[in-house]
């Protein structure tokens, strides 16, 4: 092999190991058991979710829900129903 081909293997493999890295990187969407085992919330699964929600709230300052006025507009729109 010559220089020029050593230097092509090399960065083959450079170009390998960055794609390698990257794809580490990334948590897994699907199957949907690899998902679920990186799911940042999975962790809380034995807790109800009104606690969870409350809890998060007061963490990141952001609900998980939208406030009871909503669900209600919409669900005297029609836009939602027991279905």
């Amino acid at each position: 092999m010559d220089a020029l081909e050593t230097k092509a293997c090399d960065a083959d493999l450079s170009v390998q190991a960055a794609i390698s890295a990257a794809c580490e990187s990334i948590a897994p969407t699907w199957p949907l058991d690899r998902m679920i085992a990186v799911s940042p919330y999975w962790t809380r699964i034995s807790q109800s979710f009104e606690t969870v929600a409350y809890e998060l709230e007061k963490l990141a300052g952001s609900p998980l829900t939208m406030p009871f006025s909503y669900y209600r507009q919409r669900w005297l729109a029609g836009e939602i129903n027991e279905r």
